[in-house]
């Protein structure tokens, strides 16, 4: 892969190249057949975006001028970095070959210049584990500001920025110290640190009171050794765009179905789970009834039996005596129950309604002519208009 920086048409970077060039000359240069290319471009604007992943889109097109391509940064939440190109320029580059990958480069001058940017000695990386400390940037690495002045063959490339966030870029040709008091006040920055490219440069700053370091650079250019991690903030074309949101939109139909089809297996399971639970069920309750059903059979036998015995046991022959009794009473009488026990001899009668006149004493005449009721004592009972006659034989002790 070879690396360019497109600064404008007169001034381009190219890898192992002797000079700056320009765009007419590296479109006829000879970079081999269908050369792979990876291209640093300078933007025509730079800026801050607020706005969600869903709205982003529409805060762009309000923002950046028409006939723009954009590439755009996750600064923090809710907040783009956005570098905006013509789109003729990116066209023109394009048909440099069939596989160019077009990068802003002030993201990559900020990767080369961050703390941040996967440089850090295997030390550092060790005490995030070791000592418990973040692996975040702290607030002030956030907030360092830094203004990188890059020294080409006649101008100056000015890249201002606050920790990740680039605030200005800008090419100039006049007077170092005169465009880079523009620059800071364009980015509002107090008391930056200068990062060059220039011995020289450095020099003549430092004797004006400003804070120098010296930067390594390719050729004089920070950022050619990080474009390659920046590659992800590319700037796409119309079709590379469609072709995200069609990979996006797949991504998100196969997640959906990914996760119905999980719902659906779920669902087949339980369904299966529980037809096999209450098929269980059934039969456990089928084959507890029929056990219900048996024990209970047996119970009854168990008591018909018992009860018989008992009932055989303690039986009183009362056939006789229920037999005297339904002989003697005339029918206005109905004999209702005869019964013995230990306390001796019982009857109770009724007297039908509407039947004709009876009374006590023919009663007491009928039982004369009985072998076990003779001589019974005898109770009345009123139910309103219902007479019942209740007989009475104490039971004979034996001698």
């Amino acid at each position: 892969m070879r690396r360019v920086v497109f600064i404008n048409q007169d001034l381009v970077y190219v890898e192992n190249a002797a000079r700056l060039v320009s765009m007419e000359e590296l479109a006829k240069a000879k970079l081999g057949k269908n050369p792979k290319l990876l291209v640093g471009v300078v933007p025509s604007d730079t800026s801050r975006v607020l706005a969600s992943a869903r709205t982003l889109e529409s805060a762009i097109n309000q923002q950046c001028p028409p006939g723009s391509s954009v590439a755009t940064e996750l600064m923090a939440t809710n907040t783009y970095q956005v570098y905006s190109v013509p789109d003729a320029t990116l066209d023109a580059l394009r048909a440099l070959s069939n596989r160019v990958t077009l990068v802003p480069y002030p993201a990559a001058v900020a990767r080369a210049l961050s703390k941040e940017s996967g440089r850090r000695s295997i030390v550092e990386r060790t005490q995030v584990f070791l000592l418990g400390r973040s692996a975040e940037p702290e607030a002030s690495e956030n907030q360092r500001e830094v203004v990188a002045v890059e020294v080409l063959e006649s101008a100056y490339l000015f890249t201002a920025l606050r920790g990740n966030e680039v605030l200005a870029v800008r090419l100039a040709t006049g007077d170092v110290m005169t465009e880079l008091q523009r620059t800071l006040a364009s980015a509002r920055l107090e008391a930056p640190v200068i990062v060059c490219t220039d011995e020289q440069v450095s020099l003549d700053l430092q004797a004006n009171g400003f804070e120098v370091q010296e930067a390594a650079a390719t050729n004089g250019f920070i950022g050619v050794g990080a474009l390659e991690q920046v590659t992800s903030i590319r700037f796409l074309n119309q079709f590379e765009s469609a072709r995200l949101r069609e990979a996006a939109t797949r991504k998100r139909l196969l997640g959906y179905l990914a996760v119905a089809a999980v719902a659906l297996a779920a669902t087949g399971g339980a369904r299966v789970y529980f037809g096999a639970r209450e098929a269980l069920a059934t039969s456990t309750q089928g084959t507890l009834t029929a056990e219900r059903d048996e024990q209970r059979a047996r119970l009854v036998t168990l008591h018909q039996e018992r009860l018989g015995a008992e009932v055989r046991k303690n039986s009183k022959q009362i056939r006789d005596e229920l037999f005297d009794l339904v002989t003697l009473l005339p029918p206005q009488v109905e004999l209702l129950n005869v019964a013995r026990d230990q306390k001796g001899l019982s009857a109770v009668l009724e007297r039908r309604a509407q039947a004709a006149p009876f009374s006590r004493a023919e009663l007491v005449e009928l039982l004369r002519a009985s072998s076990f009721f003779q001589g019974a004592r005898i109770t009345e009972e009123y139910e309103g208009h219902l007479v019942r006659y209740v007989l009475t034989v104490d039971a004979v002790e034996g001698p």
